[in-house]
């Protein structure tokens, strides 16, 4: 198929502005939005259209927004909200970007994660992608410096300012700390059991440990308004860091040895890079089945982790 020329958008507030505005950067613009009420949805569209210049459709119902004239789905709604809205646009043979988790409800067991994946990499036919784009953080560094020969210890902090407390914590971030996980093991480990869980779950702080193919693994996830902003990966002994600046209202990023800011490496944003590689990918009719079973050993981890007994502080 040729590149997409317009998507459409469910959940335009926090993280679909974001995919909005980066998607507008590609040439990509979103002309379709769903929000939770049809009054947010008529705002979403006029806020959007007096923002990037181009006209955006409010739609009141997730049949509504399927049908729009567009050639790819942006799926940002709550995640328990997730699954209904990637079957309907893979009902309509439309690549699919979905905000991590792929799909979420409490109590998820591992064996509903199965069945649920298989129905939906039968359905999506490669169309479907999860955006963890942290991951470009270990691509790049590990293009650049090399990956150990072998692998005994991972950590994992991710700090953010979002809104979410306690266990939500979890579900919020822990993909992002997962998928981290599984690109430095790529080609390694191709299974999804975790040994070996200790959890911890507090107000604006959840942590885990586990035993995955013998790698000890430690993730240390917080939220809260005043949280001083973080993210860093560890591999055996070497830690890594993300450097965030902004000169001039320009955003850039940066990776360093922890401790050592003086040696920071400009990368690209993760966010744009995984935006490209989608409309790059569905522009060349690929399939993103690597991708997907990446993101079911992720969504099988994340049940086991979640659903763990967790020591509450």
């Amino acid at each position: 198929m040729a590149r997409p020329q317009s998507v459409a958008l469910v959940g335009p507030s926090g993280i679909g502005r974001i995919h909005t505005r980066e998607f507008h950067r590609a040439g990509v613009p979103v002309t379709a939005v769903l929000a939770s009420t049809p009054e947010s949805s008529r705002r979403a569209a006029d806020t959007l259209t007096e923002e990037f210049g181009t006209m955006v459709k409010a739609c009141a119902t997730l049949e509504e927004i399927k049908a729009a004239n567009v050639d790819a789905a942006i799926i940002c709604s709550p995640p328990e909200q997730h699954l209904e809205a990637i079957e309907a646009f893979l009902a309509v043979d439309k690549y699919v970007l979905c905000e991590k988790p792929l799909f979420w409800q409490d109590g998820l067991s591992t064996g509903a994660v199965d069945e649920i994946c298989t129905r939906l990499e039968a359905r999506a036919a490669g169309r479907l992608v999860v955006n963890t784009n942290n991951t470009w953080f270990p691509e790049t560094w590990f293009e650049r410096h090399g990956k150990p020969e072998k692998l005994d210890a991972f950590g994992f902090h991710f700090y953010t300012n979002g809104p979410f407390r306690g266990d939500a914590i979890g579900v919020d971030l822990l993909p992002h700390a997962l998928s981290v996980l599984l690109e430095i093991t790529s080609g390694y480990y191709p299974d999804s059991v975790l040994a070996g869980i200790e959890k911890t779950v507090a107000d604006n702080r959840f942590t885990c440990s586990f035993d995955y193919a013998g790698i000890g693994c430690d993730i240390e996830l917080r939220q809260s308004s005043d949280c001083a902003r973080a993210f860093g990966f560890r591999v055996n002994d070497s830690s890594v860091e993300r450097i965030q600046r902004i000169v001039d209202g320009e955003y850039s990023v940066y990776l360093a040895r922890a401790g050592h800011p003086e040696e920071a490496l400009e990368v690209a944003d993760p966010f744009e890079i995984s935006i490209r590689r989608f409309l790059d990918g569905a522009a060349a009719g690929r399939r993103f089945d690597a991708e997907m079973v990446k993101a079911r050993q992720v969504m099988t981890m994340m049940a086991q982790i979640m659903t763990n007994p967790s020591d509450a502080v």
